[in-house]
């Protein structure tokens, strides 16, 4: 390195061009910076997808989080080589924000279940199929913001078997005992994989215990009442947990009272909550209501096909007369009629706060659509007056503490220019 700094510019730049892109991870990542290697780098191995501007405009982030991830994805349980892993980690930990892994190997399953349908590998309990242990990965990146995991196989043709998509509580615990570390960590994602209650209840405890996270993203999985329950109670305790994913999952009224539970203490700080794709009924959006009519914090709710009717919807048009945080309500793909479009049209007519109501596929006649989206262009004017005149006042702030601070200093030089004539 003290070599290549020694160089004149043109001739830095001249080798960084020339070098073959194929040096050993030892030599290139501790000595060569972000730049023109790095891009050849990551042009000659991926044809396509190097959109740098997703990694900072930084090239060497972008190779080295490609390549740990394609090296996690495609690390067989039989050649799993913990000094080896560390050391690969310890390179690339200075540069990692974002893992994304779309696959893990599965450990070899038994041919009695290799055929195992579909209906049964729900109606079972979650069996035994092991993956590599994840937590040597998440503890050793010490930057790493997001971790993305989906479990299964890609490509396996005919491989295929649904097990291959499951996984173990070890695996959630491994998970977990990783994210303990992970200082950096704001979003966790696990999707479209066979996440259960039991699943979850292992994760929650490991998820408490991490106050850097502040989005949870379990989408398209299969999370039921019990395991929201648990994320419920994870809300009422976390200090910093900002946004709730659970579309697509198996949740019904009981789940979603126990999140509307959560809404209604003061120690959640949720303030985005997606419940999409779940059929939690009037009686989950009952619970929902009642919370939100006095919570503090929550600006945007994602009920769509939620599989609630005109019932729920008198009760979401009651709840926006009282709440005056909700920013966005999503209530598409759910039958309200004319009997909701009413109660959402009184409901408005209250509420200076809500700037967007998607309405779509609800059946809510066009009269009180437009009336709707009336009321909802004026509430953005507002909002816009609000945020200019608040804009303006920071500014003022601004010049009047810098107009403090300079009479200040000005003072204080007249009183040092006194005492040296003095003296």
């Amino acid at each position: 390195k003290q070599v290549l700094d020694e160089l004149p510019d043109a001739d830095r730049c001249l080798l960084l061009e020339t070098l073959p892109t194929d040096l050993p991870f030892d030599l290139t990542v501790p000595i060569l910076p972000d730049g023109i290697y790095w891009k050849r780098s990551s042009q000659d191995r991926w044809n396509s997808m190097n959109y740098v501007c997703d990694y900072d405009n930084s090239w060497k982030r972008l190779y080295l989080e490609r390549h740990l991830q394609e090296y996690i994805e495609n690390l067989e349980l039989e050649e799993y080589n913990l000094q080896n892993i560390e050391h690969l980690v310890n390179l690339c930990s200075p540069y990692v924000k974002r893992l994304n892994i779309r696959q893990l190997q599965a450990a070899k399953v038994p041919e009695s279940l290799e055929w195992q349908s579909e209906e049964d590998v729900i109606l079972d309990e979650p069996s035994s199929i092991h993956h590599i242990n994840l937590e040597p990965f998440i503890k050793g990146l010490c930057n790493l913001e997001e971790l993305h995991i989906m479990f299964g196989v890609r490509n396996c043709g005919m491989d295929f078997a649904w097990n291959l998509f499951k996984f173990s509580i070890v695996d959630c615990r491994n998970i977990g005992l990783g994210l303990d570390s992970a200082k950096s960590i704001k979003l966790f994602r696990i999707h479209r994989s066979m996440l259960y209650d039991t699943h979850v209840a292992v994760l929650m405890q490991h998820v408490v215990k991490n106050s850097n996270i502040t989005k949870l993203d379990f989408s398209h999985c299969r999370i039921g009442d019990t395991g929201a329950l648990a994320i419920g109670k994870v809300l009422t305790i976390h200090p910093m947990l900002e946004e709730l994913v659970l579309c697509n999952n198996l949740i019904c009224g009981k789940g979603a009272a126990g999140i509307a539970y959560a809404l209604t203490q003061l120690s959640c700080k949720l303030k985005i909550l997606n419940l999409r794709l779940n059929a939690i009924g009037d009686d989950g959006v009952l619970d929902l209501c009642s919370s939100l009519a006095y919570n503090k914090c929550l600006q945007e709710l994602i009920l769509g096909a939620c599989s609630f009717t005109e019932k729920a919807a008198i009760k979401l048009g009651q709840m926006l007369q009282q709440n005056c945080t909700l920013l966005f309500l999503d209530v598409k793909n759910n039958y309200l009629g004319e009997v909701g479009g009413e109660a959402f049209n009184l409901g408005l007519k209250t509420n200076s706060t809500l700037l967007r109501l998607d309405i779509r596929r609800t059946g809510i006649t066009e009269e009180y659509e437009s009336s709707i989206n009336l009321i909802l262009k004026q509430n953005n004017i507002k909002y816009k007056i609000w945020q200019r005149e608040l804009a303006d006042a920071e500014q003022n702030k601004d010049e009047e503490w810098e107009e403090h601070v300079a009479e200040r200093k000005e003072k204080l030089s007249r009183h040092i220019d006194t005492k040296h004539t003095k003296y």
